[in-house]
């Protein structure tokens, strides 16, 4: 067996792990005492934006957001003597852990011991819709740590699906036990891993903050809506469209317009995806008026009325009941402003709840979109 007072060690750094772990994530060390392990470890600190989140120890605890994650059977592996300086049972099944929301760019690492020429685990990926989109492998944080022991403790896996994660499932190092000299060991590892709280931003200007319409395909999207209404033309002669934004199966949001043209209207829209090109996360229409103006007679009123958006803020009731069955937030363009409705808005919530961003910003002049 590994000699007792080397495993004492490695639990103590593990508690110090947790207890450091609000602050930049601290490497545990269990090979310190080695005459091959030429790096002081403890102290280095994964190099991660400031942004990120962190879940860390066990039961893992949250640091950086308010995205919970849960560990089961528990955030660890370990066997035999190992286990009880791991704070938990032994543990060899994989580890399924789920998060309280979609998160983005997933980086898991592995802190411990484990052998060198062996396999070093796996992380397998599932989408928001529970789809698994990945199965990606471990490699060594430093592979010249090995040294003569062939044992070593550091190894990280960096997911490449850039879109909402939801669950993953972490499969364990192998082989369980191995030999140093004429010493038997067995694996004992626990995880960190840190990821985003939401979809990074790719448009790099004229940021609002929302999540999604800072994302160029969202703005792509709003800005086809804008144009396929032929909001500039005559107002008997505009036309609403449905559109939708996806995430694709490698994470990438993508997105479709869908028109009726039997059934739309100026005022309404009623076409519907033939083929879901990924994941639905949100939908979007125009309303092809500016605030005030006078709505034609297409669409279909037998007085006369003005696009008003003061009772609900831009949405019309249907327009709400539409958020509420399909369960996704609402993006709705008129000449001036965009609104984002989350989902939960109710016709009594819908004005608290709006957040409204004006097209072209009065100040700097951005144009969203």
């Amino acid at each position: 067996m590994i000699q007792q007072s080397r495993m004492k060690i490695l639990g103590a750094v593990w508690l110090l792990l947790v207890a450091c772990a609000c602050r930049e994530p601290v490497r545990p060390d269990p090979l310190a005492s080695r005459a091959d392990s030429s790096k002081t470890r403890l102290g280095l600190s994964l190099e991660t934006s400031s942004s990120q989140c962190e879940a860390t120890g066990n039961p893992p605890s949250t640091y950086g957001c308010s995205v919970t994650y849960t560990a089961v059977p528990g955030n660890y592996f370990c066997d035999s003597a190992g286990c009880g300086d791991w704070g938990g049972l032994e543990q060899h099944d994989p580890i399924t852990g789920t998060f309280s929301k979609p998160i983005y760019r997933l980086i898991v690492e592995m802190l411990g011991r484990f052998q060198c020429s062996g396999q070093y685990g796996s992380v397998k990926v599932f989408n928001r819709r529970g789809t698994q989109v990945e199965d990606s492998s471990f490699i060594l944080e430093y592979p010249d740590d090995c040294g003569d022991d062939n044992i070593t403790g550091f190894a990280i896996d960096t997911i490449q699906f850039s879109g909402g994660i939801s669950q993953i499932i972490i499969n364990p190092p192998q082989p369980w036990s191995f030999s140093v000299g004429d010493q038997t060991g067995f694996v004992g590892v626990g995880f960190d891993l840190y990821f985003d709280e939401v979809r990074p931003p790719t448009v790099d200007s004229c940021l609002t903050g929302d999540e999604l319409l800072d994302q160029q395909e969202t703005r792509d999207m709003l800005r086809a809506a804008w144009d396929s209404a032929f909001a500039n033309g005559p107002p008997n002669n505009r036309r609403e469209l449905r559109l939708w934004l996806f995430e694709d199966s490698t994470g990438a949001l993508v997105w479709g317009a869908y028109r009726d043209p039997s059934r739309d209207t100026p005022c309404a829209s009623f076409g519907t995806p033939i083929t879901l090109l990924g994941v639905p996360i949100a939908s979007s229409h125009p309303h092809p008026f500016a605030p005030g103006d006078t709505l034609p007679p297409s669409c279909g009123f037998s007085s006369l009325r003005k696009y008003d958006i003061g009772k609900y803020g831009g949405a019309s009731g249907p327009d709400i009941m539409s958020i509420q069955n399909d369960s996704l937030p609402m993006y709705i363009l008129d000449k001036n402003s965009v609104y984002m409705y989350p989902v939960g808005t109710t016709k009594k919530n819908a004005r608290s709840k709006v957040r409204v961003y004006p097209r072209v910003d009065p100040v700097t002049g951005c144009m969203v979109p």
